[in-house]
């Protein structure tokens, strides 16, 4: 018969545990910020990180001693170097904003990591959660492909992108449940799963993310999550696909298929040419790209020490760094390049020997992808993988629970 002590372990368990299902449900997936600017929702998306930052309390109280405080101390030193930075701004309504946007974020980073800690089983079903969802992605970005209007016309590139609006963020994301995701899969299924997160992240056309994918790939076999002996099937399977999409963006470019969106749509033209030649740079965004970081370094230069100032980047014109290190060095000196690898560290530091494998490729995968985004530290898709990856790495290290409640 169980004891007093063991239901309340038992209950909270299972409230701990739909608790993280929920915020991968919601953040994961970027539905809050999704319902809300197709209008299904009139609050703000603010208002979902306020109920689990509630229904997070009584974990925090239980488990005060497990705080992620390599974590903490990291969310410290970035408030910090914004606070510094933002004394000596003209505080005008953009820093402002991003002033806020950075608080919201090392409080969701910890609320995250609170209700991820604790028990093994809590990281494991969140891990499940994130493979569903990555499936659910894929099938997303297929169903946007032959129905693009399908996602309340949010999406203005005419590349899939699901929930994300932004391909680059759902490549992003399918990346990063992959990461997660794979090794839940027998053997047998990793390189399908591999392989059908692949085609929907070519989908996105995200350089970025395909670069990443193939990188990841790589790194994958070496750790032999994926077996050697299917190397060949995969270099053969994956050879395939991207001779197909080459042929796709042939048809696309030369035949006049789809001509009324590719001719009205440079972005597309651009990365169909790219998936032909690679090393092809043509298009107007290209262009506008190489320029703003041609600006940027001249900025850094002008000030390298203590930079330009929070929200620096966002003052200069519509288009942004895309490289998060490039942000970091430009707004508050080259000391603050270091906040990215620390961050990793924060959350990978000292893994077991199960956790070793994910939390490297992890780590390589988001140091990769700060050379493609700049919103490394704000989308709360991608912070709820690095909380994710925290509690994955204490939980590791903590004795397994000596009560078995029937999941």
């Amino acid at each position: 018969m169980m004891t007093t002590l063991t239901k309340q372990k038992s209950l909270r368990l299972y409230y701990q545990s739909a608790l993280a299902v929920g915020a991968i449900s919601i953040f994961f997936t970027d539905l809050h910020l999704y319902l809300n600017s197709a209008r299904y929702i009139s609050f703000s998306p603010a208002l979902f990180i306020a109920v689990f930052g509630i229904a997070s309390i009584p974990l925090f109280l239980s488990t005060i001693k497990l705080l992620p405080m390599y974590l903490i101390n990291w969310c410290i030193l970035y408030i910090s170097v914004s606070l510094i930075s933002f004394i000596s701004s003209d505080h005008s309504e953009i820093v402002l904003i991003e002033l806020q946007t950075r608080l919201f974020s090392v409080v969701f980073l910890i609320i995250m990591s609170i209700i991820f800690r604790g028990n093994i089983l809590i990281s494991f079903f969140a891990r499940w959660t994130v493979l569903i969802v990555t499936i659910i992605n894929v099938i997303n970005n297929f169903i946007e492909l032959l129905n693009p209007s399908i996602f309340a016309e949010l999406n203005d590139t005419y590349r899939p992108s699901g929930f994300y609006v932004d391909p680059n963020k759902s490549g992003c994301a399918l990346m990063l449940g992959m990461i997660f995701s794979i090794t839940l899969l027998p053997q047998k299924y990793r390189i399908p799963f591999s392989l059908l997160t692949g085609v929907g992240i070519i989908l996105t056309f995200s350089r970025g993310a395909i670069i990443s994918w193939l990188s990841v790939i790589m790194i994958l076999i070496i750790q032999r999550k994926i077996a050697i002996k299917q190397l060949l099937i995969f270099g053969i399977i994956t050879g395939a696909i991207i001779l197909l999409m080459g042929s796709i963006g042939s048809v696309f470019l030369n035949t006049g298929v789809l001509e009324d969106i590719i001719s009205s749509n440079n972005n597309i033209n651009g990365r169909l040419a790219w998936l032909q030649d690679p090393s092809s740079s043509d298009s107007n965004s290209d262009i506008s790209r190489l320029l703003v970081v041609e600006f940027a370094l001249q900025k850094f230069a002008e000030n390298p020490f203590l930079g330009n100032g929070i929200a620096y980047t966002q003052e200069w014109g519509e288009i942004r760094t895309h490289n998060m290190y490039l942000l970091l060095i430009v707004e508050h000196g080259f000391l603050a390049v270091l906040l990215m690898p620390l961050l990793i560290l924060a959350v990978t530091h000292s893994p077991k020997i199960k956790t070793k494998d994910i939390a490297f490729t992890f780590a390589f995968f988001i140091m990769l992808w700060g050379i493609f985004s700049h919103r490394v530290f704000e989308e709360r898709y991608i912070l709820i993988m690095f909380s994710l990856m925290s509690a994955i790495n204490m939980n590791s290290q903590l004795k397994p629970p000596p009560f078995h409640p029937k999941i």
